[in-house]
C-alpha cells in the first residue's frame, strides 16, 4: 500500500526520479509475480507478488510533475477522484456527540469486514450474463476514438479497471467470489464516469507554462458557469493586461 497526502512529493520535482516511479507504478500495475527492481545504486531488490495500491491527493496544479510519458500510461490505469464543490467550512471542533459515536461504530464495522475480506481466497467466477456485458461493452470500447491520444489510452486500458472494480463489488457485497450482471454494470458505470476526470487530469498533467495557464483558464470558465469579465478573467489567471 503506497500512501501519499501529496503526489507532488511521491514523483519529486526531479525529473529523473519522476520517471522512474512511473515505470515502477506501470510495470506494478499488472501484478507480476517476480519484479526486478534496481535502486538508485543500481543494486537489485527482487520483489514477489505485487498487488500495488496507490491513494494520494493534490492540487491539480501540482500534477505538472508528472512526466509527459506519465500522461496516458499510467493516469489511464488510475481512478481519479476529482472534487467538484467546496465542503462545507468546519473548523473542526463543532461535532455532534451522536454523530461522532455513529462514525466510530461505522469504522470499526468497516474495519472488521475488511479484515474478513483479507482472509477469503480462492478464484474468482463470472457468471455467463456478465460476461455477456462485458464483452459488449469490450467490443464498443474497440470503435472509440475521441481523436484525443491521452483520452484514448485510457480507453485502451480501462477494462482492466473495469473487471478489478467488478471483483471489489461482488466482494463488498458477500463471500461468494462470484461476479454477476450486477456487479459488472456497476463496475462499467463507475469507469465510464471516470472520462471527464481522465480529460481533466489531461489538462493539468501540462508541464509547461502554456498548458499550466490553459488549464487555469478553462478550470476558472467552468466555476462561473463559462461567462467572465475579462478583467476578473486575466486576474485570476495571472496575466498582465
Amino acid at each position: 500500500a503506497i500512501f501519499a497526502d501529496e503526489v507532488a512529493n511521491l514523483f519529486s520535482y526531479e525529473k529523473t526520479r519522476a520517471s522512474q516511479m512511473v515505470i515502477f507504478l506501470t510495470r506494478a500495475y499488472t501484478c507480476p509475480a517476480v519484479y526486478d527492481h534496481t535502486t538508485v545504486r543500481d543494486s537489485t531488490v527482487r520483489l514477489y507478488n505485487l498487488y500495488p495500491v496507490l491513494l494520494g491527493g493534490t492540487d491539480p496544479r501540482n500534477l505538472k510533475v508528472l512526466p509527459e510519458d506519465a500522461v496516458g500510461g499510467l493516469t489511464g490505469r488510475l481512478i481519479w477522484i476529482i472534487e467538484s464543490t467546496r465542503r462545507a467550512n468546519n473548523p473542526g471542533w463543532k461535532r455532534n456527540p451522536k454523530e461522532v459515536l455513529a462514525r466510530e461504530a461505522q469504522r470499526e464495522y468497516l474495519i472488521h469486514d475488511l479484515k474478513h475480506i483479507g482472509n477469503l481466497h480462492g478464484e474468482m467466477s463470472v457468471t455467463s450474463a456478465a460476461m455477456d456485458l462485458y464483452d459488449d461493452w469490450y467490443e464498443q470500447l474497440s470503435k472509440k476514438n475521441t481523436h484525443d491520444p491521452n483520452v484514448d489510452a485510457f480507453y485502451h486500458r480501462c477494462h482492466t479497471t473495469a473487471l478489478r472494480l467488478a471483483m471489489l463489488l461482488s466482494l463488498a457485497g458477500d463471500d461468494s467470489l462470484t461476479i454477476t450482471d450486477r456487479h459488472m454494470i456497476g463496475a462499467i458505470t463507475l469507469v465510464e464516469a471516470q472520462l471527464p476526470e481522465v480529460k481533466q487530469v489531461t489538462m493539468w498533467g501540462g508541464s509547461s507554462q502554456y498548458e499550466q495557464q490553459r488549464a487555469k483558464y478553462i478550470y476558472f470558465l467552468r466555476g462561473v458557469g463559462g461567462i467572465a469579465r475579462r478583467a476578473a478573467l486575466l486576474k485570476h489567471v495571472g496575466v498582465p493586461a
